[in-house]
């Protein structure tokens, strides 16, 4: 089984020590069932709905049983109350959503897509005003 695997749209320019940074496509050439622990940040903002959904199929191919996954993103509910109610501003929510993402998601949004790949939601909460993280486990076969 490998270390933990950290991957994002774009290489990070650091990394704590004993995380690993692979692209998404290196993530699909591991053997299935052998990744114990992948990080995903921001990466399924990059695609759209049916693209994230292969996305979280194939991850949940190469995790182990009871593997573990992190998805940590911006949400969009809590995006727009930030605006609305003054907590974020206009320019950091422009720079929030760049041009290069396809789309944003809500915390509800992802929960539904992992669930309905086998996992089971370990961990879920907002750690900040507008971004989510899950701590979900691959279910056994």
């Amino acid at each position: 089984m490998t270390d933990i695997i950290y991957t994002h749209i774009f290489h990070p320019d650091n990394l704590p020590v004993g995380i690993k940074y692979e692209n998404l496509d290196n993530i699909y050439k591991y053997a299935d069932n052998t990744i114990g622990h992948l990080m995903i940040t921001d990466l399924l903002d990059y695609h759209v709905d049916d693209e994230c959904n292969k996305i979280i199929n194939k991850i949940s191919d190469k995790l182990a049983p009871k593997g573990q996954l992190q998805v940590q993103s911006t949400d969009l509910l809590q995006l727009m109350l930030s605006v609305s109610n003054g907590t974020v501003d206009e320019t950091m929510a422009k720079i929030i959503l760049y041009p290069h993402k396809k789309s944003i998601h809500s915390i509800y949004d992802i929960e539904k897509l992992l669930l309905k790949h086998n996992f089971t939601i370990i961990n879920k909460r907002y750690i900040n005003v507008f971004e989510y993280f899950i701590v979900a486990q691959k279910n056994e076969q």
